[in-house]
């Protein structure tokens, strides 16, 4: 058996945070010496014609140089305090939230993703979504949801100096979105099916434990080649909008349209239920809707609609769907259905789809029967009545993932019949989530308490709840890493 921490010795020193790159404004002038006498340079210096002023400017050069390589590598001359486990760091890419990077964990030796949040707590929005996130990738455990691997807080030892956040994911390849931008090169049905069916598996296992996604979109899926057999991998990320399903729900918080209209899902793949602000439209149909926006858009290399407001996006789901059936257009508050009003539209959905439908996979790839039965998915998935859409399970069974010929996932069996397992499992998970997700539970009183704190209150509350969350998953993880470690020596 391959022993993973076999160059491990002492575990507790890869937990002694250090800056990952030299840091200029710390830069004395002794180490800038150092720097300089080591360099191509160093014989100038020892020229006894340099005066004092020459060498000041050398030094000046020089930290300017050095000044220059920092903002190359990490935009903004941005800080990471890493710990000792963490080496040969890459820098990926950078955002409003932070900074995300590559680096090689000396424990695994294997290459993970290490993502930076600065002062997150310091807004309300990024630090609640930050903590539903945090909280659900611990406790997720499935190989197409992204799982946490680490976190820490930096250099922070205690709650004064705590400033940012750390969290360590595996590292993927790319995000879907990069596919569906490329139109020069286009998938065959074996590599939509496969991407597609990783999805909904990821999908149905977060619909069991009772989870809604709510924000899925190309760049919310990760895609990863294996290396060792060079099957797909893939996952989903971002759990920031994650919430538990209204049916799943014993608490009046997931249930108040307050905190359902803090949905921000990218609007091309929003599901007309959230579209119209129906009620306890949070629910397991809208994350349907998004995987069957992604497939047309993976077939079809453009995006099935591009509204510039939920109104303007209602009107084209409308028009390419045909007017929706009285029964759900009751269900709709009728404030809103006033300001829709009623603009007669063809019902026939099948000639609709047609009409819009282009499949551009590769050439060679001419399996009509694929063609016809990924047309019948996505007319089964993109129905605008979230009661009649398919569901997760259903869909998983559809013939046209019979396309998939290289995958290491077994096909659905159309006769496992696993309700009764599901609601146990659902049941089960129900309280926990509850606990995990709705993280106001502390003052128990209504969902205004904590906006009813000062700004300087909510700071410190959320300051201090993230902080302490995070040092009680170091302390648990220290403990995991401890007992393997006694396990091998």
């Amino acid at each position: 058996m391959t022993n993973e921490f076999e160059n491990v010795e002492l575990y507790d020193e890869f937990y002694e945070c250090r800056p990952a790159y030299l840091d200029v404004n710390d830069i004395d002038t002794s180490s800038l010496e150092s720097i300089i006498s080591s360099s191509n340079d160093s014989n100038d210096l020892n020229n006894n014609d340099i005066d004092d002023d020459n060498y000041q400017q050398i030094l000046m050069n020089t930290k300017e140089s050095l000044k220059t390589y920092v903002i190359i590598s990490l935009l903004e001359n941005c800080r990471l305090y890493l710990p000792k486990q963490y080496d040969e760091i890459v820098y990926l890419s950078s955002g409003q939230q932070g900074v995300l990077c590559a680096a090689r964990d000396r424990l695994t030796g294997k290459m993970v993703a290490i993502k930076k949040f600065d002062h997150p707590f310091e807004h309300i929005d990024n630090v609640e979504r930050l903590l539903r996130e945090f909280r659900i990738l611990k406790f997720v455990n499935h190989p197409n949801v992204m799982m946490l691997l680490d976190a820490f807080p930096g250099r922070a030892q205690s709650l004064i100096e705590f400033e940012d956040v750390y969290l360590v994911t595996e590292l993927m390849d790319y995000d879907l979105s990069i596919i569906c931008n490329d139109r020069k090169h286009f998938l065959n049905h074996s590599e939509i099916a496969e991407i597609i069916y990783q999805i909904l598996c990821g999908i149905q296992y977060l619909h069991r434990i009772g989870l809604v996604h709510g924000d899925l979109s190309p760049a919310n899926i990760v895609i990863r080649n294996n290396r060792f057999d060079g099957h797909l991998e893939v996952k989903i990320i971002d759990f920031g909008q994650t919430k538990l399903s209204y049916r799943s729900s014993s608490s009046s918080i997931n249930n108040s349209n307050k905190h359902q209209s803090s949905l921000l899902s990218t609007r091309s793949y929003r599901a007309p239920e959230v579209l119209l602000n129906m009620d306890n439209h949070f629910d397991f149909p809208i994350d349907i809707w998004s995987i069957g926006c992604i497939m047309f858009e993976l077939l079809s290399k453009d995006v099935l609609i591009q509204g510039i407001s939920d109104y303007h996006q209602w009107k084209h789901i409308e028009s390419i769907l045909g007017n929706p059936k009285d029964t759900f257009l009751r269900r709709i508050r009728s404030s809103i259905r006033n300001i829709l009003g009623r603009q007669q539209r063809s019902t026939n959905q099948r000639n609709r789809i047609d009409q819009i439908f282009n499949i551009k996979c590769e050439p060679n790839d001419e399996n009509e029967y694929f063609n016809e039965q990924a047309k019948d998915l996505l007319q089964r998935i993109l129905v605008v009545d979230p009661r009649e859409r398919i569901t997760v399970d259903d869909a998983l069974k559809h013939p046209y993932f019979k396309a998939r010929t290289n995958s290491k996932l077994p096909q659905q069996d159309d006769d496992d019949n696993n309700d009764d397992d599901d609601e146990q499992k659902m049941d089960n998970n129900q309280n926990n989530f509850e606990q995990i997700i709705e993280y106001r539970e502390p003052f128990n009183d209504s969902i205004d308490t904590i906006d009813t704190l000062s700004n300087d209150e909510q700071y410190q509350y959320w300051k201090k709840l993230l902080f302490d969350e995070i040092r009680l998953f170091q302390h648990k993880h220290r403990q995991q890493i401890r007992q393997t470690l006694n396990s091998i020596i």
